[in-house]
């Protein structure tokens, strides 16, 4: 017996591993026996796990680098100046947030793949969601950086969604438009409902995304400007919790943008799917 493993290439990349039987009897005649078994999701799989562990890696070896050069700074020199030494303590706690939050969005990344296709069952108010995720946008400080305009229906908007994720996908997106904007004018959040459809738009009028890296904004750990995105703290994994998030919702997640006139995130969910 022969195993063997072959990709193909077209109509679509497959892998197969292929089981050949030496020569049997069967009858008169001589035959060999081939099974072939699809192995293309287990490889998928195991490939997105190693690329997820060198991201992962990557992106904490910078803060871990930057963490222990200070201390060994702080503590071969005795006498360093008090303004030096807050300067270093300073840059050590900000290494240390961005680190916290990027182990923490890995966390939450792992548990929502863990669920992404058990549908919630919860009737949820999209409104309140909106509200609370008003809120800590203000304690957080997230508007002195950039004013955000919300136009918010009194009446409630129900889904069947779950409460908590809903209101961290609405956060992240809200925070990506902040952060990677760099727009002079407010950023708008609308939702509105029709019969079937509850839809919600972030909208912010800053420099936008050329249409080649739109479709990877999703993507675990991209960023269009690499330095610019660590400098501002961001992980990286926003827009993918985002989209793992809305999987699980059975809601649409769309970006439109244009270069020099900023970009819309727009969220759909259709209540009858959203309730299957």
């Amino acid at each position: 017996p022969i195993e063997a493993e072959v990709n193909l290439i077209y109509p679509s990349e497959r892998i197969y591993k292929i089981w050949i039987s030496g020569s049997r009897d069967v009858g008169k005649n001589k035959l060999s026996f081939i099974r072939l078994f699809d192995t293309t999701a287990e490889h998928n799989l195991q490939n997105l796990q190693k690329d997820f562990i060198a991201n992962a890696s990557h992106e904490l070896k910078t803060p871990i680098s930057v963490i222990i050069g200070y201390c060994e700074t702080l503590l071969s020199e005795k006498n360093t100046k008090k303004n030096i030494k807050e300067s270093f303590l300073k840059t050590m706690g900000n290494e240390a947030e961005r680190m916290s939050r990027l182990v923490n969005d890995l966390l939450s990344l792992s548990r929502i793949e863990r669920t992404e296709f058990s549908p919630p069952d919860e009737k949820v108010n999209l409104i309140d969601i909106l509200k609370d995720v008003q809120k800590i946008c203000k304690e957080r400080k997230l508007f002195i950086k950039l004013k955000c305009k919300f136009f918010i229906p009194r009446k409630g908007i129900f889904v069947i969604g779950d409460e908590s994720e809903l209101k961290q996908v609405f956060f992240n997106i809200i925070e990506n438009a902040i952060t990677h904007s760099h727009s002079k004018k407010a950023i708008e959040v609308n939702i509105k409902q029709t019969k079937d459809l509850v839809t919600l738009i972030v909208e912010d009028f800053g420099i936008g995304v050329a249409n080649q890296n739109i479709p990877l904004l999703t993507k675990r750990f991209y960023r269009v400007n690499p330095s610019r995105s660590r400098d501002s703290g961001n992980t990286g994994l926003g827009l993918s919790i985002v989209k793992h998030i809305l999987n699980r919702h059975n809601a649409n997640f769309q970006i439109e943008s244009e270069m020099g006139k900023g970009s819309k995130f727009i969220v759909t969910f259709d209540k009858g799917r959203s309730a299957l």
